[in-house]
């Protein structure tokens, strides 16, 4: 009856039997400024695939956004007019993520810490971290480290990540200092 690759959900027959209504919903999200000096809220990036968790880089010239645009999720750097991803499957192999969120640039603007859920195994959200540069992601902790790794936060020098863990029932905030492999 429809094509449509939306959610589509609660389908209801007219009395009649020659209609149907239903509702289609699929989310379409997209980044937009708002002015702190009350001129209105303007779009930035508004497409018809998602644009979510915007971030801007030290300086303010550029910012970071996750994206679905070639299907899964990838993180994009705009500057200016001008965009390119930072992360995308392909960094991570045959290892397919699930999904990317959360990205922060370190304080000097040459690192982005984010989240990942990947698919083999299936994990949580753990922390990776990525040079804007270029070159392989890095996961924050060891695989065999269990537990929901939360948004990270760079420390004012760059050098350690920190963020809220569960683990074991429980809620903890970890430190970890960039390299080091253990909080």
């Amino acid at each position: 009856l429809t094509r449509s690759g939306d959610s589509e959900s609660y389908p209801s027959a007219s009395p009649t039997g020659d209609r149907i209504a239903f509702t289609r919903g699929e989310p379409d999200y997209d980044v937009l400024e708002v002015p702190l000096d009350g001129s209105p809220i303007r779009p930035i990036l508004g497409t018809s695939r998602n644009e979510t968790d915007a971030v801007w880089a030290p300086g303010g010239d550029a910012y970071a956004y996750v994206t679905d645009r070639a299907g899964r999720y990838e993180i994009w750097l705009r500057s200016g007019q001008d965009d390119r991803p930072l992360i995308t499957q392909g960094d991570f192999g045959d290892d397919g993520t699930i999904l990317l969120s959360a990205p922060t640039f370190s304080p000097d603007g040459q690192l982005l810490a984010y989240q990942r859920n990947s698919s083999r195994p299936v994990w949580p959200l753990r922390i990776w971290y990525s040079a804007v540069a270029g070159g392989p992601p890095i996961p924050l902790l060891p695989e065999s480290r269990e537990g929901y790794q939360g948004a990270a936060t760079w420390s004012p020098d760059g050098q350690s990540i920190a963020f809220a863990e569960w683990n074991t029932g429980q809620w903890k905030l970890i430190k970890v200092r960039i390299g080091a492999a253990e909080p």
